[in-house]
């Protein structure tokens, strides 16, 4: 059986706390109608506050991804000018983490083909 969604379910237990006020003299419950009202008050609250932070984390991730982007940008140009500096094969390089170019030999197999 498939797991029903929230909604559903708050409505289902919406439905029995209608039954629940409209047979209130004959039942006894376990737990008062208010209580259980509570509860089904505080899940909504909860249920809201979840969609409110997506909806934060949609936004923070779009930010963050802007901000990487740039970085990225700026970080390619720092790496070009580091390499207009020093050269691509310096082992200078290595201080700003950035693997020197090694020199393209080629293989004696490549050569023969």
């Amino acid at each position: 059986m498939a797991k029903r969604s929230f909604a559903e379910e708050i409505n289902s237990i919406q439905l029995m706390i209608a039954g629940m006020r409209k047979n209130e003299s004959e039942l006894s419950l376990p737990i008062s109608i208010a209580d259980f009202e509570q509860l089904v008050s505080d899940a909504l609250a909860e249920d809201r506050r979840q969609e409110e932070l997506k909806a934060e984390t949609q936004q923070s991730t779009e930010r963050l991804n802007k901000i990487m982007k740039g970085l990225k940008e700026k970080t390619s140009r720092i790496t070009s000018a580091i390499y207009g500096q020093y050269g691509k094969k310096s082992e200078k390089l290595e201080d700003f983490g950035i693997k020197p170019w090694k020199t393209g030999r080629r293989s004696a197999k490549a050569s023969e083909s």
